[in-house]
């Protein structure tokens, strides 16, 4: 889906809520300020107009708005933030040798790995044959894909599915599972748990 529609598309929010969250197992980074189910930067986020009044717990609890949040992302609407859907347009037009078999959704998420920078250095790197690192504590690039690839192999049914096994079920609009979701969350950060990570 190469569209600059209103939302994400199916496939990239499936393939981010595996490699960012292991589908909304972990919804806080405790390194960095990656929240929620596609690991969003709270820092880039807290100050927009649809974060007043939220904090970092709540957003993390509340799929619904991380939803809304990426769907910013897709089509642009976070300041100081290039949209996932240009970053992918513009890989595709300036390393047009470089990425190989990845798809239009694998760039965009890519970019949400790398930052726009990043990706560039990272396909400049494989033209001039160079090594890549990112900063920090990340999977490579080519693991991040591979995880998502792994995570797309299901049928897209699944991925809109709400009766996930994990404690989030993402983008549901079901109150009773949604109130279930805000119960969870609140005993979690009651206590020191692996889940939080």
């Amino acid at each position: 889906m190469n569209g600059n529609g209103n939302k994400a598309p199916w496939e990239v929010k499936k393939g981010l809520r595996a490699v960012e969250s292991s589908n909304g197992v972990h919804m806080f980074n405790a390194n960095t300020p990656a929240t929620g189910m596609y690991g969003q930067f709270f820092n880039q986020i807290e100050g927009l107009p649809i974060m007043e009044g939220i904090s970092r717990e709540q957003f993390g609890a509340d799929t619904t708005l991380q939803n809304q949040i990426l769907d910013m992302r897709w089509r642009g609407d976070i300041p100081n933030v290039p949209s996932m859907h240009s970053n992918a347009e513009m890989l595709q037009k300036k390393y047009p040798n470089q990425i190989g078999d990845l798809s239009f959704n694998e760039l965009a998420m890519l970019s949400n790995l790398t930052g726009r920078k990043g990706a560039r250095d990272y396909f400049a790197s494989i033209r001039e044959d160079v090594p890549f690192k990112l900063s920090g504590i990340n999977k490579t690039p080519e693991q991040y894909i591979d995880r998502i690839r792994e995570a797309l192999k299901t049928k897209k049914e699944e991925a809109t599915n709400t009766s996930n096994t994990v404690p989030y079920a993402a983008a549901t609009n079901d109150p009773k599972k949604y109130e279930l979701q805000l119960n969870f969350l609140e005993n979690l950060l009651k206590k020191t748990s692996s889940l939080v990570k």
